[in-house]
């Protein structure tokens, strides 16, 4: 437990540490575009777009994974870390090595996974 635990604080702390990065990094870097020669060509304005929509998601990813890592810590303050939150059942310690974030069992997250996809 202590080894998933000082895991997951690394990935929490790399993750924060990537988001302060990215956001200097948005602040302190010019689009290039500015002035009389903001847009050269078409080529130039769809490779700025293209990289700012990149940034977005890439943020919004790592937002993402900083909750899910969050939440697995707070799962091992409670003492309910490895416990299916759908079926109160173990995860598998196979799972949690290789996705120590999971906070469902294999089958259940199959089973959400189906429903999902059944709905769209």
């Amino acid at each position: 437990m202590q080894d998933a635990q000082k895991y997951l604080e690394r990935q929490r702390d790399d993750i924060v540490a990537r988001l302060r990065d990215f956001q200097a990094g948005a602040r302190d870097t010019g689009t290039g575009l500015e002035g009389d020669d903001a847009v050269r060509d078409l080529g130039d304005h769809v490779e700025h777009h293209t990289r700012r929509e990149m940034g977005f998601l890439t943020r919004q990813r790592l937002l993402a994974r900083l909750q899910r890592v969050q939440a697995a810590l707070e799962r091992i303050a409670r003492g309910v870390y490895g416990v299916c939150i759908e079926c109160g059942e173990l995860i598998a310690p196979k799972r949690l090595r290789a996705i120590p974030e999971a906070e469902t069992c294999v089958p259940c997250q199959e089973r959400m996974e189906r429903r999902s996809h059944a709905a769209a």
